[in-house]
Formats: structure tokens, sequence, C-alpha cells
């Protein structure tokens, strides 16, 4: 920004900011979700009871029991192991089912009407039984609003009884199926004349009847039977126990039991960003001094060539009157420059103040050109002592015009700022040593008579002298 007498104008603004992040880190918080599935199909049944046997000297059924199934669902009897059957003649419908008792007997074995005995060939496998029992029994606890008739015992060696399992001759729809889980004891109900409505599921423990009971409406799948309520001495009293053999809805179609377990880590991280804004102003006090001055200024044109003058030799013969001599003197005018042809130059912006003129420098093809600068309508402003560059041609002055037919301004030669808000001066050229800047002499320059191009006052006045010298001489 130009001012007069080099009157500067110096704004400092600091601004400092400092910044400060806090970083907290929660401690991890971890959630665990398990989903569980049950899939494939439910054992095989046909039988009113099934005995799997421990292996060893223990009877696996022991009890004044007679019927194997009344209920049409399951029928018969399968023992993997030996029986004890009451002193005296019972029989029960086995409807073409093979009965099965692999170790033996003592006592009166019933007489399966319509069916079969056999010793071997026992068709359950233990295994599988408990696998399905640990499965529903899992599912059963872990969603029991599927699985409403579904009562889970788990034994873990002990005794347990079976809970008070509703009405007497249920529908199989609400029918209970109690589920013991584990070898031990599972117990019938145990209120006098009870009945256990439902089925019993226990392939690893002993189900006990040890009170006086009517009968069990569903079926008996166990490790060992015995009805220790009626066991005196060697004999077995009738006790009126039935096993009817109907198959609850609550057995199901599920075996196996597959855990997911998904654990999900969260780490919470803050992050506190705190930020202290600093603001320093400085104030400028400018004093500005007017002077006023009365001055008489002819603006001379300044003269522009824009094609090559060829020499201009003038020659004069001058005789001397005393003697025979001749004195021959010889001129030569100089040679102007051509101008270069016009170039467009990028358009240059910049942004001044309300009420300031605008100084702008135009390079016109050339680089490095001064930075724009602005000053007062009707002020004085140095042009830019920065000179410009360009490849091939020497720079030989500022002036108002591309094309060089206005006024004429050498580096920090002072200029007057017009009352329009923009002043632009082009850069004037000539071809020369590449990259070099030759500033010119200033020359006095004549004012413009409108005509396109300017006659040199220098190779005039030659001219002019020379022709006087000839016309005095051809006088003498």
């Amino acid at each position: 920004m130009f001012r007069s007498s080099g009157l500067r104008v110096l704004a400092v603004a600091l601004i400092g900011m400092l910044s400060v992040f806090i970083v907290s880190a929660e401690p991890r918080k971890t959630a665990t979700a398990m989903s569980t599935t049950w899939s494939c199909s439910k054992p095989s049944l046909t039988h009113s009871i099934v005995l799997f046997g421990d292996g060893g000297s223990n009877t696996e059924y022991v009890s004044s029991n007679h019927t194997f199934g009344s209920a049409g669902d399951m029928y018969g009897l399968a023992i993997d192991g030996s029986a004890q059957f009451p002193n005296y003649s019972t029989s029960f419908t086995s409807s073409g089912i093979t009965n099965y008792i692999t170790g033996g007997y003592s006592g009166m074995r019933p007489n399966a009407n319509g069916g079969s005995w056999a010793t071997s060939g026992f068709p359950y496998n233990q295994q599988e039984w408990i696998d399905y029992a640990n499965a529903l029994a899992d599912a059963a606890e872990a969603d029991p609003a599927s699985y409403p008739y579904v009562r889970v015992y788990r034994l873990d060696g002990g005794t347990m009884s079976v809970t008070n399992d509703g009405s007497d001759y249920p529908n199989a729809s609400v029918q209970p199926l109690h589920v013991a889980v584990g070898s031990g004891t599972l117990r019938t109900t145990q209120m006098q004349n009870d009945k256990t409505d439902g089925a019993i599921l226990a392939p690893e423990a002993l189900v006990d009847v040890n009170k006086q009971i009517g009968h069990i409406d569903g079926w008996v799948v166990a490790k060992r039977f015995v009805e220790s309520y009626a066991i005196s001495g060697s004999n077995i009293n009738n006790t009126g126990l039935q096993v009817h053999g109907q198959d609850p809805d609550a057995f199901v179609e599920v075996c196996t039991t597959t855990t997911t377990t998904t654990t999900t880590t969260t780490t919470t991280t803050t992050t506190t960003t705190t930020t202290t804004t600093t603001t320093t102003t400085t104030t400028t006090t400018t004093t500005t001094t007017t002077t006023t001055t009365t001055t008489t200024t002819s603006t001379v044109a300044p003269t522009t060539t824009t094609s090559t003058v060829a020499p201009t030799t003038t020659t004069s013969t001058i005789a001397s009157a005393d003697a025979a001599t001749s004195t021959t003197s010889s001129t030569t005018a100089p040679t102007l420059p051509a101008t270069p042809a016009e170039e467009e130059s990028p358009t240059t912006t910049t942004s001044v103040e309300s009420g300031l003129v605008a100084l702008i420098y135009d390079p016109q093809g050339g680089s490095g050109e001064p930075n724009p600068g602005s000053g007062s309508p009707g002020s004085e402003a140095p042009v830019s002592g920065d000179l410009p560059t360009r490849e091939g041609f020497v720079f030989t002055g500022w002036n108002t015009e591309r094309d060089g037919s206005g006024a004429q301004y050498d580096p920090e030669q002072a200029l007057l700022l017009p009352a329009s808000d923009t002043l632009v001066l082009y850069a004037q050229w000539r071809e020369g040593s590449p990259g070099t800047t030759e500033p010119p002499s200033a020359a006095p320059t004549l004012p413009s008579t409108g005509g396109g191009s300017q006659t040199p006052i220098m190779p005039a006045l030659v001219v002019a002298l020379g022709g006087l010298l000839v016309l005095s001489v051809r006088r003498r």
C-alpha cells in the first residue's frame, strides 16, 4: 500500500491458541451373549417300561406292577438285565410287541398277550437317551415358555421327588414329562394314593415307587425301576400299580445342545478439548502532515517507435576560404528498437480499501511483476522498483497503454494517481539477451500529435543541423 513521503502503517495482530487434550479411558466393559440351539430327532420308543441296568448284580426291575401299557401308546417291557416279579400270575396286552429280559428273572413272568419274550437284541442305546435328557433339560431351563410341561430334576447323585404333577388321567397336550439328569434316585409322588400323571425320563437314575400309588399315566425310561413300597421279605405285595404308557406331547424332537458364546468388549474413550484464545490488539496512531504546493506540470508524451527506423546518415562538406581543403562530416542517427508484439497477460485481481486507487502491474508475458499497490486519488505514488523478467527480451519500462502509446514511467519514478479506482501499468519490452532487464535512461519526449507514432528528438535535431551545414556550404 502506497502513502505520500514514504509513510508506512504497521499493524500487528497476535493470536495465540492453546489446546489441551485430555484423553481418559473408562475400564473395559465385557458383555457375554449366549445362544443355544437344539436339533435332531428324539429317540424311538415303543415300550411302556425301558430299563438300561447298572451292569452289576442289582436287579433292574422289582415291582408288583401288572400293567405294561393300556393307553394305546406304548406297550410291553424292555429290560437290559434281570427282573423280579410277584409270585402270582399277571398278564398284559403286548399287541405284537417283543419284550426283553436279557439277564433272567424270578417270580412269575407276566403273560405277554399278543406278544413275545426275548433274551437278547435289546433295542435301546442308553447314551442316546442320556444325551437327549441333557439337551431337553437344558432347553427347558433356557426357555421355560417353550417347554411348559417339562419338569427338570438335576440329581447329581442325590435323591429328589417328583412334584405333584396335576390332575389324574391328563390329556397328552398338558401331560408332564419328568426329566432327571445325572445319577441318583428319583421318587414318585409322595402323597398317599396319589398318582404320577406324567411320564418319567431318568436314563442314569433309579426310579423308586416308595409310597402306595395307583398308577403312572405315562411311560418310564430309567436305569432301574423298584417299587420299594411293595417289597416284604422275599415276596412282593400287590399294590395295584399300573404303568399305562401314555406318550406326552412334551416328548419333543430335541437331543443335542450347541452353545455359542459371543463376548463383546467395549472400551469407552473420553476426549476433552480445552481451548484458550488470547488476542493482542495493537493500536497504531498515524499523524499525516499535509503540505500544499503549487506545481506547474507539463506532461510530455513519451516517444514510442513501433517500427524499425533505418539509420539516417547526413554528409556535409565545409570549404575553407583560405585553403583548398574540404572537411566531410558524417552523422549517423541512432537506431530505435522495435517494440515486441503485444501479448495478453493474465488479469491481476487485487482488493483495496474503499476510496483508494489500485495500482496494478501487467508483465505482458513476463514474470516477477511487482505486487499491486494503492493510494489516494490525485496523490503521487512511486512506481515499484521491482523489475520483471522475460525470456529473450529486455525490460524498458512501464506504460499506461499496452502498446506503449501512453505515458511512459521508469522504476521508482513518481506518478500522479488518477481519479478512477484502478491504474494499470504495462511492461514494455525489446528483444535482447534472454533473462536480462535494462531500464532505459530517462529521455525527454515530445507531446503526442495524435499520430500513431512519434519522431525521436535526437535524430530530428541531427538531420536539421546537417541540412543547415549543407545550405551554408552551397551559398559560399
